[in-house]
């Protein structure tokens, strides 16, 4: 299993927690990005990498 992890949607959620605790925006991005789940790779726009994967075969999924 290969997973992308949305670099756009990452600074975003690291800047909700930055608000929130006081934090700076690049640290908390860095501490999202450097403890990623094994197999997954960051990616400029996540729904650019959709769009490839589906080119090639891959199923987009989605759990809330």
């Amino acid at each position: 299993m290969r997973l992308a992890v949305c670099s756009l949607s990452t600074r975003a959620a690291a800047t909700a927690i930055a608000q929130k605790s006081g934090a700076k925006v690049d640290d908390v991005f860095k501490e999202l990005t450097d403890h990623l789940v094994p197999n997954a790779r960051m990616v400029p726009a996540g729904i650019v990498a959709v769009s490839r994967a589906q080119e090639h075969g891959y199923t987009f999924s989605y759990v809330t």
